[in-house]
């Protein structure tokens, strides 16, 4: 960490933890605000807000991941392995 940025494999592991984290409160709370009434507490509105924010949360994450990814693959031949592994996981 010689230029001051967090490690990039520190990264990598929280974006790739909390994108899947975030898509899933997304449609949580989307489906809890489409399945309440206006007299239930919590209501519509605040579910739909928490909604929109983890839906953003998971735009940034997933955003970071690519960042990360695509700068792990020109820097860094350890964390460039990982993602390769990361890759053959996913396919």
């Amino acid at each position: 960490m010689t230029d001051g940025a967090v490690p990039l494999g520190l990264r990598l592991l929280l974006s790739a933890v909390f994108v899947p984290v975030f898509a899933a409160a997304t449609a949580y709370f989307a489906v809890w605000a489409a399945d309440s009434g206006p007299g239930d507490s919590p209501g519509p509105g605040p579910l739909t807000t928490i909604a929109v924010v983890c839906g953003v949360l998971t735009l940034l994450a997933a955003i970071d991941l690519t960042v990360v990814a695509r700068r792990g693959r020109r820097m860094n031949p350890a964390l460039r392995s990982l993602l390769d592994l990361l890759d053959l996981v996913q396919a």
